[in-house]
């Protein structure tokens, strides 16, 4: 492990980032330095920012996988190597002004009884009626549900 990697492992693990901000925000770094063959704290601004623009026009990413890749840059730059002045741009995309579709009670109905196994039926039933993310629900025990008080105790949920 380069010492780098140590030091911005250490920054986040300071700052309360969740593992999946670790592996997400690593893997976005070490991206760019295979990108151009050299440590990140070697590279300037400017080749940051043709990385960012190459994820942009090339190679066609979301723009969340570009926003998050930003962020990652951001934190390593900022933060782990105290250079405040390194500035990185991407375009923000086109808001859409659709509204999600509501699924009737009938498509409701359907899709929480549509998994054979009553177990995934009974996980899927408490996502829905609870709201759940995947990570939220993939740290749900039993003992986290109250069923005297009709109430789930979610471990870990997004923003602690």
């Amino acid at each position: 492990m380069t010492e780098l990697r140590r030091r911005m492992i250490r920054d986040m693990t300071i700052r309360g980032f969740s593992p999946r901000t670790h592996q997400t925000y690593l893997y976005a770094v070490r991206q760019l330095a295979k990108y151009y063959r050299r440590p990140p704290d070697e590279l300037s601004a400017e080749e940051v920012q043709g990385y960012l623009s190459d994820m942009v026009t090339t190679r066609k990413w979301a723009w969340s996988t570009c926003s998050l890749v930003v962020n990652a840059f951001r934190f390593l730059y900022h933060t782990t190597l105290d250079r405040k002045t390194m500035e990185f741009v991407i375009p923000r995309p086109k808001q859409s002004k659709h509204l999600p579709e509501i699924l009737s009670r009938e498509e409701v109905r359907q899709l929480l009884e549509s998994p054979p196994n009553p177990k995934h039926r009974l996980l899927l039933t408490t996502i829905y009626a609870a709201g759940l993310r995947v990570s939220e629900a993939l740290k749900l025990r039993v003992k986290d549900i109250d069923t005297r008080r009709m109430t789930i105790h979610v471990h870990q949920g997004k923003g602690r």
